[in-house]
């Protein structure tokens, strides 16, 4: 009898497994459709632009990215986490009316952060157009975002994997057709790059602020909601906040210390690296929604289907970046040519964003022991050791320190939030599966650093050695937990 318990329990943690597999099939081909947008894009940016210019187009997007992540304060997650709540109380109406009184506020206070920017420049006696049109863009980009991925939010939690995927190829397709008419029709330059790169959300604002009214019906808000919404929005703030100054960091102190051109070489070594990242990308997708569900079922269970999905994503992990190292020589070579000789950096950021998607699983199971702080303390300690490393040694060793140290700065991160992870939700993985991980993730990326001087054949036989290693590693580590009986 309980041998039969234990199977069928088996076979429901399975079963929802492959429910994640199946969802986030459909987000990752999604996420990597816009993310080529950016990949096809990068060969013309690279063509019309210098490296130095592209290394300012770059930049921009990132103080974007740093504004939208600030004035959006984490409200769609906070969103999200209240959704399932409110929509068996009846109340899903007055969370959607909350939310749009705090984006409301969050762009009162952007609309002054804009105008003291603007007199900054003038008071510098430095507010040429260039600079007037790139505020513009920045500061008007934040909006039309924040109310679309708030609607994709509510796509990924009713399940409406048509809209989602249509609203997702709308916006592709109008970026690339406005960054491919402003680049290359009318030579508009990185002013042109940057509205290019916005235009997406732009045009699709008023479609997506009616569709959001018709799924939810927002009617009076509450203020309750509205304290909710702001106090689990900023406590998890500065874990997203950090999270982007472990990606981003590194493009200013290059910038500071090295040159404009290094920070484009920087910058397009990190764009192509997105090829894996959309792995962590729609695993993020989907996992937010899919464990807010496991909070209704027990412990146990729980604990269950989060071992099995970390020793599945490392698994998956390991032969996707194995699989693109394997091709990077040549896709750099037809391309890239400006950085054909620099595809040995792909493996640093590659082998970060890897150590990232292992950390949102365990941020998952510490937001369900409702601890988000333990979060923020443990993304702010990666990004602290990244810059402190960056600064120290960038001058000395160049991209490579820059590179280096983001890897360190993550699996301190994941270090430390499965440090968390076994205490508040009494989750442990072996050491085995651990710190055969950890060595893979950091002697791997400087043998095959250090063996491209060679020559191809030993980078080629370091891939090869590697992908054997983590196949062995996690074929052993997944036979041992059978013994825990999970």
């Amino acid at each position: 009898m309980q041998k039969t318990c234990l199977n069928n329990r088996r076979k429901a943690i399975f079963s929802r497994l492959r429910n994640i597999l199946a969802t986030s099939a459909i987000y990752t081909v999604v996420t990597v459709l816009n993310s080529l947008v950016g990949l096809f894009l990068l060969p013309v940016y690279l063509k019309l632009f210098t490296l130095k210019m592209f290394g300012l187009f770059d930049l921009s997007l990132t103080i974007a990215n740093f504004l939208f992540l600030f004035f959006e304060g984490q409200i769609a997650s906070a969103f999200e986490r209240f959704y399932y709540e409110a929509k068996d109380e009846g109340k899903l109406p007055a969370l959607s009316s909350s939310v749009l009184v705090v984006y409301a506020i969050l762009m009162a206070a952007l609309f002054f952060v804009a105008l003291g920017t603007c007199f900054v420049f003038t008071w510098l006696h430095c507010f040429i157009y260039f600079h007037l049109a790139l505020i513009v863009i920045l500061f008007t980009s934040v909006p039309p975002k924040q109310l679309y991925f708030l609607l994709l939010a509510n796509f990924r939690l009713d399940d409406l994997r048509r809209c989602y995927v249509i609203y997702s190829l709308a916006q592709m397709l109008i970026t690339l057709f406005v960054s491919l008419l402003l680049l290359v029709v009318f030579k508009v330059g990185v002013v042109g790059a940057v509205w290019g790169a916005m235009s997406g959300y732009i045009i699709l604002m008023p479609l997506v602020l009616v569709h959001f009214f018709i799924l939810n019906n927002p009617s009076r808000f509450s203020w309750g909601y509205v304290t909710s919404l702001v106090k689990y929005g900023f406590l998890a703030l500065p874990a997203v906040i950090s999270s982007a100054l472990l990606n981003s960091s590194g493009r200013f102190i290059v910038l500071g210390s090295i040159s404009l051109t290094a920070l484009g070489v920087y910058s397009a070594i990190n764009r192509i690296s997105t090829i894996f990242s959309l792995l962590v990308r729609s695993l993020n997708l989907v996992w937010s929604p899919m464990i807010i569900r496991q909070f209704r079922r027990p412990k146990n269970e729980v604990v269950s289907f989060l071992i099995r999905a970390i020793h599945l994503y490392a698994a998956g992990g390991m032969v996707t970046i194995f699989l693109v190292l394997l091709f990077a020589p040549v896709l750099f070579d037809l391309f890239f040519n400006k950085i054909s000789n620099m595809y040995y950096y792909l493996v640093f950021p590659i082998i970060a964003f890897f150590w990232q998607g292992w950390s949102i699983i365990w941020t998952a199971a510490i937001d369900w022991t409702k601890k988000t702080h333990l979060v923020s303390v443990a993304v702010t300690a990666g990004a602290a050791l990244t810059i402190l490393l960056q600064l120290e040694f960038i001058r000395r060793y160049g991209l490579f320190a820059a590179f280096f140290s983001n890897v360190v700065g993550s699996i301190l991160t994941t270090y430390v939030l499965t440090l968390f992870a076994s205490k508040c939700a009494m989750i442990k993985v072996g050491r085995l599966f651990w710190w055969g991980n950890v060595c893979l993730g950091l002697l791997f990326p400087l043998l095959l650093w250090r063996l491209h001087f060679i020559s191809y054949k030993s980078y080629y036989l370091a891939l090869i050695f590697f992908f054997i290693a983590s196949i062995s590693l996690n074929t052993i580590s997944a036979c041992l937990i059978k013994r825990l009986k999970l």
